[in-house]
Parts: C-alpha cells; sequence; structure tokens
C-alpha cells in the first residue's frame, strides 16, 4: 500500500478518517463509484442553477413580485455555500449531506451569474462549458499519461503560489482602495488568467488524491469526500473560465 499525503483541503482527512470510517475489503472506494457521486452533485448543480435562471428571466420579464424571492435565496445561497464548504471538507462523514446543499447553493449563484453574464456577452457561458470539460479532459490524460507528476515539489509550490496570490490581491484591492487607482483591463486579465492556472493545478492535486483512495482502498464511504472534492474544483474551473471569457468578449464587441 503506497504512502498517502495531500495538502487539499478537501481531501486532507482522508488518511485519518480512514480508520474511523473502518475498511472493509469487499467495500471499497472505486473510480466508477466517485464518478456516479461526482455526476450526483452536479445534477444538484444543475438543480440549483435552473432555480437562479428561472428566477432571474421572470425578474427580466418584468414580473417584479419575483424580486424578493431571489433576493432571499441569494443570500441563503451565499451563506449556505460557504457553511457547507467548510464542514464537507473539515467533516468527510458530513460531505454527502453538506456537499449535496452546497451543490444546490452554488447551483443557484453559478446559474445566476451564468445567466447574467450570458445575456449580456453571448458565448461565454459556451466556452465556459466547453472550457471546463476540455481542462478536465487534458489534465486527466497529462496525469495518466505520466506527463505530469503530482509530487511533494509540485504541491509545495502550488500552496506557495496560492497563498502569495492571495496575500497579494488582498494587497492590490486595498491599495484600489486607498487611492482610488483604476486597474486596466491586462492586468484584470492577468489576474484572473492566474486564479484559472491555480485552479487547475488544484484539479491535478484532486486527480492524485482519487487514485490515491482508490489504490489505497480507502471505504466506500470515502467516495463522497473525494466526488465533492472534484466537484468543488470544477466548479472553481467553470467561473474562472466563464468570468475571462466575459472580460475578453465584453471587449471585442465594444471594439
Amino acid at each position: 500500500m503506497s504512502k498517502f499525503s495531500t495538502t487539499n483541503p478537501v481531501f486532507r482527512k482522508f488518511r485519518d478518517t480512514k480508520n474511523d470510517l473502518g475498511v472493509v475489503d469487499a467495500n471499497t472506494a472505486s473510480y466508477k463509484g466517485i464518478a456516479k457521486k461526482v455526476l450526483f452533485f452536479f445534477l444538484f448543480v444543475l438543480v440549483g442553477a435552473g432555480v437562479g435562471v428561472g428566477l432571474l428571466s421572470t425578474i427580466f420579464a418584468g414580473q417584479e413580485e419575483f424580486g424578493a424571492p431571489y433576493i432571499a435565496i441569494l443570500a441563503i445561497a451565499v451563506i449556505g455555500t460557504f457553511v457547507c464548504s467548510i464542514i464537507a471538507s473539515f467533516v468527510p462523514k458530513a460531505s454527502k449531506v453538506a456537499g449535496t446543499l452546497y451543490c444546490l447553493f452554488e447551483g443557484f449563484l453559478v446559474g445566476s451569474i451564468s445567466y447574467i453574464f450570458g445575456s449580456i456577452t453571448e458565448g461565454a457561458v459556451p466556452i465556459a462549458l466547453i472550457g471546463t470539460l476540455s481542462v478536465f479532459l487534458v489534465v486527466t490524460a497529462l496525469y495518466v499519461t505520466g506527463l505530469v507528476k503530482v509530487t511533494n515539489k509540485f504541491v509545495n509550490f502550488l500552496i506557495i503560489l496560492t497563498v502569495s496570490f492571495i496575500v497579494g490581491s488582498l494587497a492590490m484591492w486595498i491599495f484600489v482602495l486607498i487611492t482610488g487607482f483604476t486597474i486596466d483591463l491586462g492586468l484584470v486579465i492577468l489576474i484572473g488568467s492566474l486564479s484559472l492556472l491555480i485552479s487547475i493545478m488544484y484539479l491535478f492535486v484532486d486527480i492524485k488524491n482519487i487514485h490515491m483512495v482508490v489504490e489505497n482502498q480507502f471505504p466506500k464511504e470515502s467516495e463522497w469526500y473525494a466526488a465533492f472534492g472534484l466537484t468543488f474544483t470544477l466548479i472553481w474551473i467553470y467561473i474562472e473560465i466563464l468570468r475571462l471569457a466575459f472580460i475578453i468578449l465584453s471587449r471585442v464587441k465594444r471594439k
């Protein structure tokens, strides 16, 4: 059995929960089981997105009575995504329920954003969907073929890059608020591209962790935890691509 180690917060507790959940050789995690649970989570993302798009479409159609329910659900969704993501990340046994609720709430937010961006700039949503699928397939192929190896150096570099990005972004926004400095389009695209790069690198780590979970015969219940981690990252990648597509297409449309 190979050594299992991870720094991804969604997977970090696998090592600690392996004994807590109880390993049963005849009922261990599998790639097929994880795939099914990822599809289950995305089903709830679609349900949440459908609610968000439905409410926004009725509001924009002039039915203002739907405005108050939308704002209420939006507030609940924002809080719900944060709370449920924390619970699903740090309480492995709760990942099934918390992950499902997270996908429902996050789906509402993603659906709303996609509807607004798609209404303003045609083509942004299809680009984000195709882009996310393409990224997943390419990353999986690179990992399976061994062209990209997720080593300790890879993970340590990713942690440093992530922390530096967060600190740098906060410092930049504080500077903007204090000085009133205007961020130009090039810098916005650069920041978005770097954020997308980080999310893609986390996808490599997620796939590595899923591989380790299956090969180390973690318990069947761990599939929910693994599926949530992958779903979380794929949604992140979709949002980053959507944002970049919206910015670039909006710029092109003005010319």
